[in-house]
């Protein structure tokens, strides 16, 4: 056909294309304790949880002042 096949995209073969699983199905946590902000692991350890999210058109001071708080958390 000039224009493709007549089969048309239906909701079911939308949601199969789109399916993906929860982030929450890759974590392990039995409890979450919001007092000391920790979670109680599967495994018996102590977690937690940070939300980290790119910083973009930041300014190289902003950058090189990040990067000395980074280096002082590894030391």
């Amino acid at each position: 056909m000039l224009f493709g096949s007549r089969d048309y995209l239906k909701q079911s073969d939308l949601d199969q294309l789109t399916r993906c699983s929860p982030f929450s199905s890759f974590l392990n946590y039995l409890a979450y304790d919001s007092e000391m902000e920790i979670y109680l692991n599967q495994d018996s350890t102590l977690g937690m949880m940070w939300e980290c999210l790119p910083v973009i058109y930041a300014l190289e001071e902003e950058s090189s002042w990040k990067m000395y708080w980074i280096s002082m958390a590894r030391t």
